[in-house]
C-alpha cells in the first residue's frame, strides 16, 4: 500500500514487486492523473480514502506500507493512521514512514540565501509547510517532528529497525548550483547517503517491521 500516493510515481514502481499494489490519496485530482499514468498496470489500483477515517483492507492482508516525502507530518491523527497500519500488516509486514525533520539542518540554518532543492519545506514561523508551485508559494498543514518524536509514536506491535535521516547537503544547496553536472550530483547523494545516521537531513524516515 503506497498511502499519500499523489499521482503514483512510487506506486508504479512499486508495482514489479508485488502481486498487487494499492494507493490510497485524498486528492480526486491526484488519483485521476495516477490512474491515466498507471493505466497499462494491471495490479495496481488506486482509491479515494480520508486514511484518517480508516484503511479498507483486512486485517493481516498487507505486506509492505510506505508513506513517503514527509506524508505522515501531513496528517493531524497520524497515530490512529499508525495504528490501522498495524491493523492490515499481515505478521512480519514491512513498513516506511516518512516525517518532515524539525531538527534538519535547513531549520537550523536562521536564513538561507539562495532557493533550495525541496518543492516544500516547513516554515516554523507560520507553523505551516510551504509548498513551491513555480512562482507561487501555498501554505498548507504539516507538522514536523524530531526523531525521538517519531520513535514514540509508533506502538510495540510495530518494530523500528531504522530512523534515518535525508537527504541534508543537497536539502541546503541551491537547486540549479550542479545542474547538468552529474558527477558531482552523484557525490553529494553518497555523502547524503553517509550522513543518514545523523539528525539533519529534510527528512525523517522511519523502517521498521510487524512483530
Amino acid at each position: 500500500m503506497d498511502l499519500g500516493c499523489a499521482t503514483g510515481r512510487l506506486t508504479r514502481k512499486l508495482s514489479p514487486l508485488f502481486t498487487q499494489v494499492i494507493g490510497y490519496d485524498l486528492s480526486p485530482h491526484m488519483l485521476k492523473k495516477a490512474s491515466a499514468k498507471g493505466q497499462k498496470l494491471q495490479n495496481i489500483a488506486f482509491l479515494e480514502a480520508d486514511l484518517e477515517e480508516g484503511i479498507s483492507q483486512p486485517d493481516n492482508s498487507v505486506s509492505f506500507v510506505v508513506m513517503n516525502l514527509g506524508t505522515a507530518s501531513d496528517i493531524r491523527g497520524i497515530s490512529g493512521v499508525i495504528k490501522e497500519v498495524e491493523r492490515v500488516l499481515e505478521p512480519g509486514g514491512r513498513f516506511l514512514f516518512s516525517f518532515y525533520n524539525r531538527d534538519a539542518l535547513l531549520y537550523q540554518w536562521d536564513f538561507i540565501p539562495w532557493p533550495v532543492g525541496l518543492a516544500a519545506e516547513v516554515n516554523l514561523y507560520k507553523h505551516c509547510l510551504d509548498v513551491h508551485l513555480n512562482t507561487k508559494v501555498f501554505s498548507v498543514y504539516a507538522r514536523p517532528y524530531t526523531a525521538k518524536e517519531v520513535r514514540q509514536i509508533f506502538p510495540s506491535e510495530l518494530k523500528l529497525s531504522k530512523v534515518l535521516t535525508h537527504p541534508t547537503i543537497s536539502s541546503i544547496l541551491p537547486h540549479d548550483l550542479f545542474e547538468g553536472k552529474p558527477s558531482i550530483q552523484k557525490s553529494v547523494a553518497t555523502i547524503d547517503r553517509q550522513l543518514a545516521k545523523a539528525c539533519g537531513g529534510a527528512y525523517i524516515i522511519a523502517i521498521g517491521q510487524k512483530k
